[in-house]
């Protein structure tokens, strides 16, 4: 069960990285390089993610 889970993950994971890359090249029209391109998916998540641990205060995030 655990292989099932670790091998779906792998593929969510690996299917929104190419989807990602084609929409900012073809969409977008610009061409990243494939550090660019994870740095900004990373800061794509995280400021989300700081923004409601700030806004949730220190008793929210437990």
């Amino acid at each position: 069960f655990f292989e099932v889970l670790l091998f779906s993950s792998h593929i969510i994971t690996l299917t929104s990285v190419i989807a990602s890359h084609v929409v900012t090249e073809y969409f977008f029209g610009t061409h990243l390089s494939l550090f660019a391109h994870h740095v900004l998916l990373k800061l794509r998540a995280a400021i989300p993610a700081i923004y409601c641990a700030r806004l949730s205060g220190s008793e929210g995030i437990y």
